[in-house]
This record gives structure tokens, sequence and C-alpha cells, in this order.
């Protein structure tokens, strides 16, 4: 019902948290409900996410496309945590790759991320 009118045409709101030490940042409430995989997962793809900006940012990519990168680098580090390897890893990564090109992304930058950070080899054609 949140966001809808009741029938006294007053708006509901969400309930809300309360914090005896005061205001509480959101990402310390969410992190109450995770499980110790969901918190793991989630401390791997901050670091993820820390080495693509930092390749990015040294290669001089503009920082509005950073979240594209990102998305770019956690499609590849789901493949690797497949447990996929060598010339089956670089043949599944290529159309991932392909796909990031053709919506504008540079392909150096792409590849530097895929071989630098995942250590994706090319594939053998």
């Amino acid at each position: 019902m949140t966001g809808k009118s009741n029938q006294t045409g007053e708006r509901a709101t969400a309930p809300r948290i309360y914090c005896p030490g005061g205001m509480m940042k959101y990402d310390a409430v969410f992190d109450d409900c995770l499980t110790w995989a969901q918190r793991e997962s989630r401390i791997h793809q901050q670091e993820v996410r820390a080495k693509v900006r930092a390749l990015c940012c040294e290669m001089g990519e503009p920082t509005m496309l950073l979240p594209y990168y990102y998305c770019f680098g956690l499609e590849i580090d789901r493949l690797v945590g497949m447990d996929l390897e060598g010339q089956t890893l670089a043949l599944e990564a290529a159309p991932v790759l392909q796909k990031w090109v053709s919506r504008g992304l540079r392909q150096s930058v792409l590849e530097a991320i895929q071989t630098q950070i995942f250590h994706v080899e090319e594939p053998r054609r």
C-alpha cells in the first residue's frame, strides 16, 4: 500500500526503522539482513568495481561510462566464477566483449579489463 492513497485521501508512508543511536546508514541496516555468502559476494563485487574503476581511470575513460564497464566486469567475473578456464573461458567471453563494443564502449579498455583483471586470454581462431 506504500505510495497509494488510502480511503481518507492521505498518502500512505513506508514504515520507519527505529534506531536509538540516531540516523543509521542504509547499508548498515541492509547488511544486517544478509547471509555470510551474500556479504562475501557483495565485498567481491566492490573489489571488482574498484579494480575496473582504477583501470578505466588509468586509460582515460569518462566517469559517466564507468557503470557500463562495471557491468562488463561483473559479467566476465560471473564466467570466471563458473570455473571455466583456458579457451573455453575465452570463447564464452568473446560474445560478451562484442556485446559491449556494439554498445559503444572502447574495445581496448574492455580487453584490458578482461586480460589484466580477470586473466582471460584471447580466443584462438
